[in-house]
């Protein structure tokens, strides 16, 4: 047998660190840029609003019972109610949060959407409230009829000659569902 050692090459452990640390930054530039284009961003947002839109508008006909679809823009959130078949002293419906065990009963809306108006019927409900609301909503009835909406906003992250791009959603009363425009829509 031989005695003598075979010495193999290897790195050292300074050279182990700069080649971590040099993956670490390489990561840090890369990873944040896969993220979600705002157009995905945005068409995820709607594609989850039309879901949700959707159940509301099965249980108001399974259920019997008018569902309201509430936008709480402070929290940044669409969430869904439905009728206790009783009315406020206002003459207000109530209406308690509708509960599922095994999908979502709201949505969030992304933090770049600013909400510029909220037609509702024809009545654009920014306008009526001083050009700020907190929140909004409206019905879907047992009939599996919804109101005339209409949602415009600006999409902060994506810019369009300079300016953040605008989205009109407009609601298919008839089908519940919202179609997504390129610019902002009026009743």
């Amino acid at each position: 047998m031989d005695s003598r050692k075979i010495i193999l090459p290897g790195f050292t452990l300074i050279e182990l660190i700069v080649v971590i640390a040099l993956l670490g930054a390489v990561m840090a530039i890369i990873v944040p840029r896969i993220g979600k284009s705002p157009k995905q961003q945005r068409e995820e947002f709607v594609t989850q609003l039309n879901r949700l839109v959707g159940f509301s508008w099965q249980n108001a006909i399974r259920s019997g019972k008018t569902q309201k679809v509430d936008f709480d823009f402070e929290k940044k959130k669409v969430t869904l109610w439905q009728s206790v078949g009783k009315k406020d002293d206002k003459g207000q419906l109530v209406t308690e949060p509708v509960v599922r065990d095994y999908s979502a009963t709201s949505v969030k809306i992304p933090k770049q959407f600013v909400l510029r108006s909220f037609f509702i019927e024809g009545v654009d409900e920014v306008a009526n409230r001083g050009g700020k609301i907190s929140g909004a909503y409206f019905y879907i009835t047992p009939e599996g009829l919804a109101q005339s909406v209409i949602i415009n906003f600006v999409d902060r992250k994506e810019k369009r000659a300079g300016r953040s791009r605008p989205i009109g959603l407009v609601l298919n009363p008839f089908s519940a569902r919202f179609t997504a425009y390129g610019t902002f829509k009026k009743p």
